[in-house]
């Protein structure tokens, strides 16, 4: 879950997404995209899942993570 909650946060931590909210919208970039399937019986949850498609994402940050992983595979 590391990878999850601290390596996407800086695609919008200038923006103040939770972890959470840093992750799904990393997900629609790490590869690029349409939809992520989620599902929750929480209706917070699903709120701050919606809320997360208004933060921009910061696609130098994508790249380089994208790097990270490529480098990691190769490991």
């Amino acid at each position: 879950m590391r990878g999850l909650t601290e390596g996407p946060r800086p695609t919008c931590s200038r923006q103040q997404a939770t972890p959470v909210q840093a992750a799904f919208r990393a997900a629609y970039h790490l590869p690029p995209v349409n939809a992520v399937a989620v599902g929750t019986h929480n209706p917070d949850h699903l709120r701050e899942l919606t809320n997360a498609q208004s933060f921009a994402v910061d696609e130098e940050a994508v790249r380089h993570y994208r790097s990270l992983v490529r480098n990691r595979r190769q490991e």
